[in-house]
């Protein structure tokens, strides 16, 4: 509603439950979370900008996010969890819009390479997109689940590759997002 909407009364409206849920965004634990709160602020910064607090916020995140990558990620296994779980897409897609608007090159860089590597997990031999299913999931080393996927999975991908597009110029990530 604040970035988008053309109307005052809602964009107003938004702003008190949205200053009320960036007081304690800082205080969750889940990446997913974190994620999610980064994308709803530069949602927001289409709108408004050079608010201190909500820059700080933005920044305490993007840095935990960065610090889980760096401390799960391999060559082989660059994620930030040991395992593939749901809503995959919300990690590197917060990464990308925070390194693209701060000028952050290490959370650009990885969250390009996350997602990169998410759109190869998440394609079937025959080249489709399949993304990974909720019952078991996909622990590092373990079996992938194939079945019972979510939905958030297609508009997450869609949206982080849209994204990728936007600051690379990239027709990859097109492609990638026509895929989901």
């Amino acid at each position: 509603c604040i970035g988008r909407s053309k109307r005052r009364s809602l964009q107003a409206w938004a702003i008190q439950p949205f200053e009320c849920a960036l007081m304690t965004s800082t205080e969750l634990t889940s990446p997913r979370a974190w994620a999610g709160t980064l994308i709803g602020i530069h949602e927001y910064f289409r709108r408004l900008s050079g608010d201190r607090l909500v820059n700080q916020v933005r920044e305490t995140l993007t840095n935990r996010l960065i610090d889980i990558y760096q401390r799960s990620a391999s060559d082989a296994w660059p994620w930030f969890e040991e395992i593939l779980s749901y809503d995959n897409a919300r990690l590197p897609h917060a990464l990308i819009l925070s390194g693209r608007w701060t000028g952050n090159a290490v959370a650009l860089e990885i969250g390009l390479r996350a997602l990169r590597w998410l759109a190869g997990m998440q394609r079937s031999p025959r080249g489709h997109f399949r993304p990974i299913g909720s019952n078991g999931f996909y622990p590092r080393g373990g079996e992938r689940a194939r079945f019972d996927q979510q939905p958030v999975e297609v508009q997450g991908m869609v949206s982080a590759c849209l994204e990728a597009y936007r600051v690379t110029n990239d027709p990859r990530w097109r492609k990638e997002a026509r895929r989901a």
